[in-house]
């Protein structure tokens, strides 16, 4: 009797399956049952429970178990209310990647116990977990050897819904074919170890909550990028949002029961360091046999903190960490980190860090920018990238920036056509719900749909591209028959718009069309990145004019008029009631004669401040016949030898340029010229970027390797994939 006693005390813990369904590529979970001693169960100093998985094809794979508490949800006045359930246990979860028998067998700090023999039947569709591609390291694929190109964003935390947030979110984002989103352990939603009392004391709901959005991302078909921390836990003072400044609450800080007298601190100290690998085991058991749980990232733009930080401290305990975090994921997912904006290669010069990640925030035409980046990052560290944030502003969504989607789309699609890990990742998720921003992702699922993007050799391709303009960019020669026309121009009144300024006075319609190429605020020296002097091409008569009305004057300016590059008009205006603002205090017409024939007329102001003009009037001209000519636009591609994917843009509208101008003129037969393919029969798939829509199917033949084809006329932007046969 006393032996079987003691074998009974010295049994080690049990796997006991929670269900007989083992299914390949889903998660299966069970109970981990006689763990002792677990005074604190995420000490794993003092309680580490592992489970070893022996798989049909022999290899073992080993995952840490983990503590466990369950709750419920509930939905009350349109906020989340959890209510733990009672269960609280140890569990262990595992995804099978093979058909066949799986033996699992639990160990307490190397004590065994029985084993649990379970078999895997295979799926009809198996996701995968995501790694890099090892033929093209620089992409994604899954596990499945499907590759991947990530089209999403960020969704970070949720409003007063929390998780039902989450259920409509990701439900109307998998219908648009969205397969990526970000996630953050932010200390105000699904953070856990964040404030005093909590260091490793993990919050069992929070940890619940991610349970529930990674199994419906699962469910659903969509990857996550796991941001496990973000700069702010380092951050001292208020930011300009007034807050973020949580190392005055981390449970790290020796002023809140912790080990590390500052943020830097946290980085060379070995009790913080053995103590953080202690939340990544957690967060391996818990959260690694997610497929959806897509790739891990350390930190949210830790570049903002480096201030308080040792750059080399940050650099080692990244590799330190990361190499532990690698060793102890039994599925192999990739590791990174992010940067808001420093440009760092000891970063992403590390073999640890798997993929670079670098935001964007109010960068001017971004589809150029950050398609140059991407091949910039992919050229020098050879592995994924991506903008894993994105938005025209970073203080807010500033929709009236941006009214037409022109600077979010240019984002969006420049970094997925060329050659990044997918799109750029916008911010401000709500706002996007809120204003139904579900067709441009489907745009960008339609453009990748069926093309071999992300497989072997797929690279940044250099392609051009151009189209027939509008009557507009040209000036053709006079019509005899023409009757002389006047035309008024009104301007844009934006103060930072960004225009092109030159208008073709072809008749008295297509002037008046142009008005919004010109601005209203003529700015002088001191503004000099605002400055919008304007040009006017036309065929003028024997009475030929010139009027600008003038409104208002800051300081100093000077109005400049040239014609034929010859000075006819200089005017110093002072500002003569002392005030700084357009409050019609000149109310003058300014009248220049343009001698008669083919002109070209340059308006700047060449003083300090700005000038403001109400409109813009040329009398006396003669009509010119309307021509097209072919003109560039800009192309963002990339392929291999049987296809590309391709972005066009028209220059005229590269954010800001004219971004709140409600008409945009059309391009009439844009041509797309790519080299490097094999020779053959191509077919061209024209996509709209604001709905996802396919427009047009043509196909073309590559001739020694070059194929030039045509697609449908479009406004401001177009999307082309092209395949082979």
């Amino acid at each position: 009797m006393l032996s079987v006693l003691l074998a009974m005390a010295m049994a080690g813990p049990t796997v006991q399956a929670l269900s007989a369904n083992l299914v390949v590529g889903q998660v299966w979970e069970a109970r981990v049952a006689g763990v002792s001693g677990a005074s604190n169960p995420y000490d794993s100093s003092a309680v580490q429970v592992d489970v070893a998985v022996q798989q049909p094809n022999g290899v073992t794979l080993r995952t840490p178990a983990f503590y466990y508490r369950g709750y419920t949800r509930s939905l009350v006045d349109g906020s989340e209310r959890l209510a733990a359930d009672g269960v609280q246990e140890w569990r262990v979860r595992f995804t099978p990647q093979h058909a066949g028998v799986h033996q699992f067998r639990a160990d307490q700090n190397g004590l065994s116990g029985a084993s649990l023999q379970v078999e895997a039947k295979r799926a009809r569709n198996e996701s995968g977990f995501l790694r890099r591609t090892a033929a093209n390291p620089r992409n994604l694929e899954l596990s499945t050897g499907k590759p991947f190109v990530a089209i999403g964003l960020n969704l970070c935390w949720p409003q007063a819904g929390g998780t039902f947030d989450y259920d409509q979110w990701l439900a109307k984002l998998a219908a648009s074919g969205v397969n990526f989103v970000r996630l953050w352990f932010s200390p105000w939603y699904f953070g856990f170890e964040n404030f005093e009392g909590e260091l490793t004391n993990y919050r069992q709901d929070r940890l619940w909550q991610m349970d529930t959005v990674l199994r419906k991302c699962d469910a659903l078909g969509i990857k996550v990028q796991l941001c496990l921390d973000y700069h702010g836990m380092f951050q001292t003072e208020p930011d300009m949002w007034g807050g973020n400044d949580m190392w005055n609450t981390s449970p790290y800080n020796a002023a809140r029961g912790g080990m590390c007298a500052s943020p830097a601190e946290f980085f060379s100290r070995a009790d913080a360091k053995t103590a953080y690998k202690k939340r990544l085991r957690y967060l391996v058991g818990r959260y690694a046999a997610f497929p959806s749980n897509g790739t891990w990232e350390f930190f949210n733009e830790i570049d903002l903190v480096l201030g308080v930080l040792n750059e080399a401290d940050v650099l080692a305990w990244h590799t330190e960490m990361a190499q532990f975090l690698k060793a102890s994921d039994p599925y192999g997912r990739p590791v990174g980190t992010s940067l808001a904006f420093k440009n760092w290669p000891e970063m992403w010069q590390l073999p640890a860090m798997e993929f670079a990640n670098l935001h964007s925030y109010k960068e001017n035409d971004p589809a150029r920018t950050l398609a140059n980046r991407t091949g910039s990052y992919l050229a020098a560290y050879g592995k994924p990238f991506s903008a894993a944030e994105f938005g025209v502003d970073y203080a807010g969504y500033n929709r009236p920036s941006d009214p037409y989607w022109r600077g979010f789309r240019q984002g969006l699609f420049g970094p997925l056509a060329g050659g990044s890990m997918g799109t750029a990742m916008p911010w401000w998720w709500e706002n996007l719900d809120a204003d139904n921003a579900y067709p441009l992702f489907a745009a960008a699922a339609q453009l990748v749909k069926g093309s071999d993007a992300g497989r072997a050799n797929w690279a940044p391709r250099s392609v051009s591209a151009t189209s027939l303009g509008g009557t507009l960019d040209s000036l053709g020669d006079m019509d005899p028959a023409g009757t002389p026309f006047s035309a008024t121009l009104l301007p844009n009144q934006d103060w930072e718009s960004s225009v092109s300024g030159v208008v073709n006075l072809i008749d008295a319609d297509r002037s008046v069309a142009q008005q919004k190429r010109l601005n209203a605020f003529f700015q002088g020296n001191w503004h000099e990145s605002l400055r919008r002097p304007f040009q006017l091409n036309g065929h003028f008569g024997a009475n030929g004019k010139l009027i600008l009305h003038l409104n208002s004057v800051s300081d100093g300016a000077v109005l400049v008029v040239k014609v034929d590059g010859a000075e006819v008009f200089r005017q110093s205006y002072p500002n003569s009631d002392g005030l700084y603002s357009v409050n019609n205090e000149y109310n003058l017409d300014i009248a220049v004669p343009i001698a008669a024939g083919r002109r070209k007329i340059e308006v700047f102001n060449a003083g300090n401040d700005w000038m403001y003009f109400d409109w813009f009037r040329v009398e006396g001209v003669r009509p010119a016949i309307p021509i097209q000519a072919r003109l560039p636009v800009d192309a963002y591609a990339s392929g291999n030898k049987s296809g590309v994917i391709a972005y066009l843009v028209d220059p005229n509208y590269a954010w800001p340029k004219l971004a709140t101008v409600a008409s945009p003129e059309t391009r009439q037969r844009p041509v797309l010229t790519v080299p490097g393919l094999l020779d053959g029969i191509y077919r061209a798939t024209w996509i709209e970027t604001l709905t996802g829509r396919i427009r047009l199917v043509t196909s073309g033949r590559s001739s020694k390797g070059t194929l030039r084809i045509e697609g449908p006329a479009f406004r401001e932007d177009l999307l082309c994939r092209i395949t082979r046969g």
